[in-house]
Order: structure tokens, then C-alpha cells, then sequence
């Protein structure tokens, strides 16, 4: 399983490469609502096909699972920041 803050940092380097950035934050807050688990990012144990975010959530989980030292650095500097 991958962590939100694994989730997160990939959302950044996914919005650095392409332009787009999903909301991570929001998206878990609508599946909570939904009464569903709270998934996005986890697309490779997905097994919901009519997800409104599957698309989304399996590009994600692609730069949250690419071994890079990128996210390393951007989870150290989300903890100095905050």
C-alpha cells in the first residue's frame, strides 16, 4: 500500500511532468462521503471499474510506484515546511 503522503509528493511530480495535478485531498473527503474506501492512488489494487477517478488513480499510483529519489526529496520538504 502506498502512503497519502507518497500519493501527494507523486501528484506534484505528475503535475511537474503533464500540467495536471489531481486534488488528492478532495477526491479521498468525496470517496469517504460515498461510503466508499478512501483509494486514490492505490490503482494497482483496485478492482472498482466504474470509478469516476480510475484513469486519474492509476496514472498516480504509476509516479507514486516509480522508484526515483524525486518524491524522497519532496516528503522532506513537505515535513520542514510544515
Amino acid at each position: 500500500m502506498v502512503s497519502r503522503e507518497r500519493i501527494k509528493n507523486a501528484a506534484v511530480e505528475m503535475a511537474i511532468e503533464t500540467g495536471y495535478m489531481p486534488e488528492c485531498e478532495h477526491i479521498w473527503s468525496v470517496q469517504e462521503h460515498d461510503n466508499h474506501p478512501a483509494c486514490f492512488g492505490q490503482g494497482t489494487e483496485c478492482d472498482n471499474r466504474l470509478c469516476r477517478w480510475r484513469i486519474q488513480c492509476n496514472a498516480i499510483n504509476q509516479y507514486a510506484t516509480r522508484n526515483n529519489k524525486s518524491g524522497y526529496l519532496l516528503l522532506n520538504l513537505d515535513s520542514t515546511l510544515s
